[in-house]
């Protein structure tokens, strides 16, 4: 073989070889500061959409990759009884999934919504679904009606207003949290963890 092809194929396998190793070194490095942030991101959300809960059981994941909900948290008061539940769900919105925690009471009232991601959406548009008027349309909706989104101001109970031209994240977290309100129904409604 002619070593003018092999020497550089060498020098260019050594180069990947040096980089694949100093990529492993920064994942091993900065993987347990990541998850760590993570669960902290996580336990604030709780925290937002179920404020009158001491405490929260460990993560409960829905093994149905199907719907939306991802996983749950059973919320707790000082007592240890159930007051509700924070459900993470996640919905395809116009940039990539938009990741919402739901802080749903236990009679199946919305008491909150946060926006966890929405770092793929648009900048101005659909990143405004993390906007405190906007997330407060959901809370006091109820787990009996699928609630709809409509492009003008509504007093109906069943809709929220969307986000001026973001239309397609105002659905994507209205799908989270019907998908969140079928799941307290099918699984979590009267206290049952199923």
């Amino acid at each position: 073989m002619n070593s003018s092809i092999i020497k550089p194929g060498v020098v260019l396998l050594a180069f990947a070889a040096v980089a694949a190793a100093l990529l492993g070194y920064v994942n091993a490095i900065t993987a347990a500061p990541i998850a760590e942030q993570d669960r902290l991101t996580a336990a604030a959300a709780m925290q937002k959409v179920m404020p009158e809960a001491k405490s929260f059981d460990d993560d409960s994941v829905v093994s149905d990759t199907a719907i939306a909900v991802r996983s749950y948290n059973v919320a707790r008061d000082e007592k240890g009884d159930i007051v509700g539940y924070a459900v993470t769900a996640a919905s395809k919105g116009y940039g990539g999934d938009v990741v919402i925690m739901v802080g749903i009471k236990a009679d199946g009232t919305i008491n909150a919504i946060d926006v966890t991601d929405n770092s793929n959406e648009t900048p101005g548009l659909g990143a405004n679904s993390s906007n405190d008027d906007f997330k407060s349309q959901y809370e006091g909706k109820t787990a009996d009606k699928e609630i709809k989104v409509v492009k003008t101001p509504t007093d109906k109970d069943d809709e929220i207003q969307a986000i001026t031209s973001a239309t397609i994240t105002s659905r994507a977290v209205t799908n989270s949290v019907n998908e969140v309100l079928k799941f307290y129904n099918d699984n979590l409604k009267g206290g049952g963890v199923k």
